[in-house]
């Protein structure tokens, strides 16, 4: 009986033995959850204006239009800032994460040539955002939102920057 508990106990735990941090897998994560928020927050914002006008021209409340007028005005300014809060948060616990990883220098080569191919997908969607951002229907709205505008104008350098400081983070550390 007592060997079965053990036995139970050391399966449990083999689960997070040996799981190593991946830089490369990180990065990716930061790209689609940058690339989802942007695209949600500016979707959002298309509803929220149409929902905005049909408050404002069906309603007869005052106290409720200038609710949602003051909701529709404020939306573009409160997402920008999560996006922005969101890109140095994911940065910080990117670098934190991989910090507590421990790894060999050796697989440097093989984590810079898996860097080509986070940079291939940060390209791809970096135009996926401009061209919708662009659409005429969403070009007023997407313009509502500087900080991802700016974002995704320089997505190649902010990941790369990410990459490369969770990059030095994981190798470096064995320095330490």
């Amino acid at each position: 009986m007592r060997n079965w508990i053990n036995l139970k106990r050391k399966q449990k735990r083999k689960g997070f033995e040996g799981k190593k941090g991946n830089a490369v897998l990180d990065s990716l994560t930061v790209v689609f959850i940058l690339f989802l928020l942007a695209t949600v927050s500016i979707v959002m914002f298309v509803v929220m204006d149409g929902f905005n006008d049909s408050v404002q021209s069906d309603f007869t409340n005052n106290e409720s239009k200038d609710i949602m007028q003051t909701q529709t005005t404020n939306f573009p300014t409160i997402w920008d800032g999560v996006f922005l809060f969101l890109v140095v948060g994911l940065w910080g616990a990117a670098i934190v994460m991989s910090f507590l990883v421990d790894s060999h220098p050796i697989f440097i080569f093989a984590s810079l040539l898996l860097l080509m191919f986070v940079l291939i997908i940060g390209a791809v969607t970096a135009n996926a955002y401009d061209d919708f951002s662009n659409e005429p229907e969403i070009q007023s709205f997407a313009d509502s939102f500087p900080f991802i505008n700016f974002v995704y104008n320089h997505f190649l350098g902010v990941i790369l920057a990410i990459a490369f400081s969770v990059l030095m983070v994981q190798f470096a550390k064995s320095r330490l």
